[in-house]
């Protein structure tokens, strides 16, 4: 996990989980059930940034947002506010997201750089060539 190699180099480190797909970062962070508020409850009014941050065990600079249950309408605007407020307080922000064109749209406008991951069949790997041409044409 990049993430917890840059905390354990002493970096603080956010991770956010934008793809709801599987919903498994938690366990990966050592952070399952120690949070009830999601990224869904911040963009939507439920809850304050601070209360959907759950520390991981695997570091003390680790920290997570974790995805909602389901993501209709993401109000794009306000995930980009919540994430620029954020960066003051760390010093790498990482978001694990699908492709789909909400999720580029929404990430398009303020990732600084970008890692892309793919599987090694066709499909993967076009997905992953769609990605890069589109976050290449945005800048």
């Amino acid at each position: 996990l990049i993430g917890d190699q840059l905390a354990l180099s002493g970096r603080k480190v956010l991770l956010i989980e934008f793809e709801n797909g599987l919903r498994t970062l938690d366990m990966y962070v050592g952070a399952t059930q120690t949070k009830i508020y999601d990224l869904d409850d911040v963009l939507n009014g439920r809850c304050e940034i601070a209360d959907a941050i759950a520390n991981s065990s695997l570091s003390r600079n680790l920290d997570v947002i974790f995805a909602g249950n389901a993501r209709k309408d993401l109000p794009k605007d306000q995930f980009e506010d919540m994430v620029l407020a954020l960066n003051e307080n760390y010093d790498h922000i990482i978001i694990d997201t699908d492709c789909s064109e909400e999720s580029l749209d929404c990430i398009t406008g303020i990732t600084m750089n970008n890692l892309v991951v793919a599987t090694q069949d066709i499909p993967g790997i076009r997905d992953a060539r769609y990605v890069c041409d589109r976050l290449l044409s945005a800048g």
